[in-house]
This record gives structure tokens, C-alpha cells and sequence, in this order.
């Protein structure tokens, strides 16, 4: 008996569409960083973070950009052999380090974020103010959502 599979057209995924959204964007990124930093996505990320000030350590940078611990470690010793971030002993965890930007990071970070907020606004300008608005909203119900699930 020749029983008929389910089939779906990936497209119609929400899951799918966003995933492929991002790797589009990451792609742009990595070209970007590479190119004209000879940073990697996982370092910009990791270098942002300590420049928000917010998480500073291996683990809380991996927390925040939901990415592998092993990945953000190995981005954070390249950063500090390239000169861009200094690392202290963290004094609530010994086993830990935090960081900092260098002077050299510093000038790097701020060279790059008005990169980064034409290429976010680039993104955004097939929006409507009010549907950017919306979006976001949107995206932030989402992430909550799956927080929640997980």
C-alpha cells in the first residue's frame, strides 16, 4: 500500500524564514568583519558585549548571544592576543575572567557601530515606522515565548 508522506513547503515554516533571515545577515556581517578587521562574527559579538558594559565574562557573553561557551572563549582569546580587550580575575569567581576593552578595542568598537546601525537601518527601511515598531514588538513576543518554552 503506497501510503502518502506528509510534505510542507519550508517556506511556510516561521522557524525556517527566520533562520535563513539571519544566516542572510550573518553572511553580510562575517564578509564585513573579515574584510576589514580580520575579526570573526563570534569576536564582534563578544566585543560588543563588553562594550555595553553589561557581560563581561566567557559565560554571560555565551548567555546573552545565546552561543556556545566553547565558541565565545576561543573569540575572546583571539581578541585578547589581536590587543583588542584586557582580562582581570573575576573577584566573584576565581576560576573566571572579566574583560575589558583595550584603548585599541575601544577605537575598533566605536569605528564599527556606525557600520552597524546603517546596516540595521538598511534592513529596516522597507518598513514603516510603525511596522518597524510592530515588528520588533513581534520579535520580542517570540524570543519571550520560546524563553519561556525552554
Amino acid at each position: 500500500m503506497n501510503k502518502k508522506r506528509p510534505t510542507a513547503d519550508m517556506e511556510k515554516f516561521l522557524s525556517y524564514r527566520l533562520s535563513i533571515i539571519s544566516r542572510l545577515i550573518n553572511r553580510r556581517s562575517t564578509r564585513y568583519f573579515n574584510e576589514n578587521y580580520g575579526l570573526t562574527l563570534a569576536e564582534w559579538r563578544a566585543l560588543a558585549q563588553i562594550a555595553a558594559g553589561k557581560m563581561n565574562t566567557v559565560k554571560a557573553i555565551s548567555e546573552q548571544t545565546f552561543s556556545d561557551k566553547g565558541l565565545i572563549s576561543r573569540a575572546i582569546t583571539s581578541l585578547e592576543k589581536k590587543g583588542l580587550i584586557e582580562g582581570t580575575p573575576n573577584p566573584k569567581d576565581k576560576r573566571s575572567m572579566e574583560y575589558k576593552l583595550s584603548a585599541v578595542g575601544i577605537s575598533i568598537h566605536d569605528e564599527i557601530m556606525p557600520m552597524r546601525m546603517e546596516e540595521n537601518a538598511l534592513i529596516a527601511e522597507i518598513m514603516t515606522p510603525e511596522e518597524l515598531e510592530l515588528f520588533k514588538d513581534v520579535l520580542a513576543r517570540i524570543q519571550g515565548h520560546l524563553n519561556a518554552l525552554d
